[in-house]
């Protein structure tokens, strides 16, 4: 598969297009079960991970300066999709930058609790170096 097919089949996986975009609880509670968790906004860090911002405006790389009345849902839905025990909103890596988790992967995530066992299998060569990567970019 070359980069360009990848970065497509992320589009789609991340719901990243006009068509195919975020558009209720519903579909933003799919999304979060399909990928596992997501972020709230892309990572900063330039490492690719599912945000529900860009799911929302249909489209990657978008900032804050592209907020208008559809954003507000993302408010809404950081405290309704917990509220209504659909995801797992907040900082499930200790320090770390909250995310949305799906409710079946939260037992993993939350065992990843202690960064230094994830340095220790880091440097055993138990763990790649991409999922340490993501593991970094959610805990800072």
């Amino acid at each position: 598969m070359n980069p360009r097919a990848i970065e497509k089949l992320r589009d789609h996986i991340y719901r990243r297009s006009r068509a195919q975009r975020v558009k209720t609880m519903r579909d933003a509670a799919r999304l979060i079960d399909s990928v596992g968790f997501c972020l709230l906004f892309a990572s900063a860090q330039g490492i690719e991970l599912p945000s529900l911002f860009e799911a929302i405006k249909g489209k990657r790389d978008v900032h804050i300066e592209d907020w208008d009345a559809d954003s507000e849902r993302l408010w809404v839905w950081k405290n309704d999709l917990p509220a209504a025990h659909r995801a797992y909103y907040g900082k499930a890596l200790a320090g770390g930058k909250p995310a949305f988790i799906a409710r079946k992967f939260l037992p993993h995530f939350l065992a990843l609790r202690a960064p230094e066992s994830i340095e220790k299998e880091y440097a055993r060569g138990r763990i790649a170096h991409e999922a340490k990567r993501v593991h970094d970019v959610l805990r800072d």
